[in-house]
C-alpha cells in the first residue's frame, strides 16, 4: 500500500509504499465446545476485510490536495481516503477498532501493523 505523511518534516511526506504485515492478537477463554478461542476461519475472513480495502491501493488522508488530483484520473479507484493522516498508528486503530465492531469485542487482544521491519504499531485493549 502507498501512502503519504502530507505534514511530516522528512521524506515521508513523498508518496510511498510499504509492505504491510498484520498481526492480530487474541486472548480470552478457550470454549469447551470447539476447543478454541475463536476459530481461525473467521478471524482470517473478519481481517481480510482490512487487506482487500488496503492491498494495492493509495491511502491519503481526505483533506490531502493529492485526492483531487488522483479522485479524477486513471487511479481514482485505487485510492483509499481515510478520516486520519494514514500513520502506522493511526492504520493500526484503525484496524482494531474495525474488528471490535465487527465482533471481536470479547477476544480481540490487539493488532500491531508493521510498516518495515523495525517500525510498527500495536493497539492493545485497555
Amino acid at each position: 500500500m502507498a501512502h503519504r505523511l502530507m505534514y511530516h518534516a522528512g521524506q515521508c511526506r513523498f508518496l510511498h509504499g510499504h509492505n504491510y504485515a498484520i498481526t492480530v492478537e487474541l486472548s480470552g477463554p478457550v470454549r469447551m465446545d470447539s476447543g478454541m478461542v475463536l476459530d481461525f476461519s473467521v478471524l482470517k475472513q473478519k481481517v481480510k476485510q482490512f487487506i482487500d480495502l488496503m492491498d494495492h491501493k493509495t491511502m491519503l488522508y481526505g483533506h490531502d490536495p493529492l485526492v483531487r488530483v488522483l479522485v479524477d484520473n486513471e487511479y481514482g479507484d485505487h485510492l483509499f481516503i481515510v478520516p486520519f493522516h494514514p500513520t502506522v498508528e493511526n492504520i493500526a486503530g484503525y484496524i482494531f477498532n474495525g474488528l471490535i465492531r465487527g465482533g471481536l469485542s470479547d477476544v480481540l487482544h490487539s493488532v500491531t501493523v508493521m510498516e518495515t521491519n523495525s517500525s510498527f504499531a500495536k493497539v492493545t485493549k485497555a
